[in-house]
């Protein structure tokens, strides 16, 4: 595989599975809160749920509505779930990429989930400077901050813990890529 495939390998899988893996946190926080989940979507307008089709886009990465979810802390719950999936995908993925030895497709595969880090990081702190979670697109709030703030925890403890899990990820992604060979960076 040559560089510009492992390029377009990162960014699909960035913007399929992460994308989806974050909403699909939210659906399932929803649903643990007792909600019920009556729409998931991604930008820009594609509805996955409950049945495929077009629908109207604002400018969202991806959205999921609900009925049924309340409570602040309700809210929090289902909030703080679409960064925390991406984020606990990226610890895994962190954390299996230390036992791979070379190269190949699975190595990337492994790293690019384990830039799902980037998701909580972003999400996090970009709006705290004025800026959307991804750029153009995204979030306006820092929305895992403002979720763990539902439920109870103090956003400076919040911004530090996203911030320590992200290093995690980062530094095993630096160290994987500091032991497989230069000859085996490449795809198989």
């Amino acid at each position: 595989m040559g560089r510009v495939g492992i390029i377009l390998l990162y960014i699909a899988i960035f913007l399929g599975p992460g994308l989806l893996s974050h909403e699909l946190g939210h659906a399932l926080g929803a649903v643990l809160a007792g909600g019920e989940v009556t729409q998931v979507a991604v930008a820009p307008g594609l509805q996955l749920y409950p049945d495929l089709q077009r629908t109207p886009w604002e400018g969202q990465l991806g959205w999921v509505r609900t009925r049924g979810v309340s409570t602040d802390r309700d809210l929090g719950l289902m909030q703080v779930l679409g960064c925390g999936v991406t984020l606990t995908v990226a610890l895994v993925a962190s954390l299996l990429l230390q036992r791979r030895r070379r190269g190949g497709v699975g190595r990337h595969v492994l790293l690019a989930f384990s830039l799902f880090f980037l998701d909580a990081l972003t999400y996090s702190t970009l709006p705290l400077v004025g800026l959307r979670h991804w750029g153009p697109v995204g979030g306006r709030q820092p929305e895992p901050l403002v979720a763990l703030e539902r439920l109870g925890v103090p956003t400076p403890v919040g911004l530090t813990v996203v911030v320590l899990l992200s290093l995690v990820c980062a530094a095993c992604i630096v160290l994987h890529l500091r032991r497989v060979p230069p000859g085996q960076r490449g795809g198989d």
